[in-house]
């Protein structure tokens, strides 16, 4: 991509170029499927890294015990992947006599159900004459959110051939496909596979610009600010879409038939996974840390590509866990005027006192706790550690003993794994 379409301060635009400069692109390998005859399928379990954090055991494993690699939840790093089976009494598990295909974890968020627990999808659709049921796993206490069931119609895949996988099991046989994307790491040819058939099953409508709001949302990452820019695009022709007040069908009917897209980062963004090739995409940066996952989905489309800072952040955030503070930037002002779009420039970087307040009281209360505090500390470090200091200033003494409580038990898990490994 030309660097012309990244709008960025000039402290963060280079880390930006870096990220969309990289080509995400690996080719699909020759071996494209594991098939496991009586292969056993076992749910996932938390366990815990030598670094304190969390990753999955489970996965599949033949009849002589023996791990299936390419039955790994791959992730950029170890933490919330699945690497690994664990032990089991064969005599007490259930058998079922079906032919199955592995999917991996069922992730109990949409956004990531959309990049991660789809991706094995494509072995299904391209191999219907096999008739195979479909395996989930479950992680311990999860639900399952309702989209999940309305993607699977979609795919044309009936509830009745679906296992949510939560005690171990046996089948027939197994057939384990390679992920056809890793979150923040890569894509390969399979990776849109899923959503090109849902394409071709929605009708083709009028051609429209559209923007994806977030200013409806009840849950997920705090926004503030965020309809001034929703204004802007509206007053430039853009039709705005609050995608949590319709259908997952009406959703993808819309990314279909959109000529052009755009919103801020975010699971919304991860729609445009239906989209046209070549569609121009306009992200709306809610952070100064690229979001690699959707620069993959712009290359997979081969999309042309905006990259916009709208950021009015005074401190440094994590992406999901917000704050977010945004605004009619000075980079959104230099977007619009390459794209000939009107800006009202009563809102150029005009932040809602409102909104202000709601910011610095969100941040305090957030990053104070340790769970939301290490997150941080990817992004700023030396942040993170200053703001441990203000935790008896806003954190409840309640919730500071369960924090404590929290990190001996990751301590006590850590010793463990380090003892088990030495020995």
């Amino acid at each position: 991509m030309s660097s012309n379409n990244l709008f960025f301060d000039i402290e963060t635009k280079d880390k930006f170029a870096e990220a969309d400069n990289v080509d995400y692109y690996h080719k699909s390998p020759v071996d494209i499927c594991h098939i496991v005859e009586k292969g056993f399928i076992l749910p996932a379990k938390k366990n815990i890294l030598s670094s304190g954090r969390p990753y999955f055991q489970g996965g599949v494993v033949d009849d002589k015990n023996n791990f299936i690699e390419g039955s790994k939840c791959l992730r950029k790093d170890e933490e919330g992947a699945l690497l690994e089976s664990y032990d089991f009494n064969q005599k007490h598990v259930e058998y079922i006599d079906k032919d199955v295909l592995y999917a991996g974890i069922l992730i109990n968020h949409f956004g990531h159900f959309l990049v991660e627990s789809s991706n094995r999808l494509w072995y299904w659709l391209e191999n219907r004459d096999k008739n195979l049921d479909i395996v989930f796993l479950i992680t311990k206490n999860a639900h399952i959110f309702p989209q999940f069931w309305e993607f699977m119609q979609l795919l044309g895949i009936e509830k009745d051939k679906i296992h949510i996988v939560k005690r171990v099991t046996q089948f027939r046989t197994v057939y384990v496909p390679f992920q056809s994307h890793v979150i923040r790491s890569f894509y390969t040819d399979k990776f849109l596979v899923p959503f090109e058939y849902i394409r071709s099953v929605l009708p083709d409508g009028k051609k429209q610009k559209v923007y994806l709001s977030r200013t409806k949302l009840k849950n997920g990452t705090v926004c503030l600010g965020e309809q001034y820019i929703e204004k802007l695009f509206r007053d430039n022709g853009y039709r705005i879409v609050y995608p949590e007040k319709i259908s997952l069908k009406e959703q993808f009917s819309i990314i279909k038939n959109s000529s052009e897209l755009a919103g801020v980062s975010g699971t919304a963004m991860h729609l445009a996974l239906c989209a046209d090739k070549h569609i121009p995409i306009t992200i709306l940066e809610r952070t100064d840390v690229p979001e690699i996952e959707q620069i993959i989905i712009n290359q997979a489309l081969q999309a042309q590509s905006y990259h916009v800072g709208v950021n009015l952040n005074p401190f440094p955030v994590n992406h999901s866990v917000g704050p977010i503070l945004l605004g009619v930037s000075d980079n959104l002002v230099a977007y619009c005027k390459d794209r000939r779009f009107n800006v009202n420039l009563k809102f150029v970087n005009f932040i809602n006192k409102s909104d202000a307040r709601r910011f610095a009281s969100e941040y305090f209360r957030k990053y104070c706790q340790k769970s939301y505090n290490r997150l941080l500390s990817i992004e700023a470090p030396l942040v993170a550690r200053r703001m441990l200091l203000f935790s008896g200033a806003f954190i409840p003494l309640k919730r500071l003993i369960k924090e404590k409580f929290r990190a001996i038990r990751a301590s006590l898990g850590k010793k463990f794994h380090q003892h088990f490994v030495s020995n």
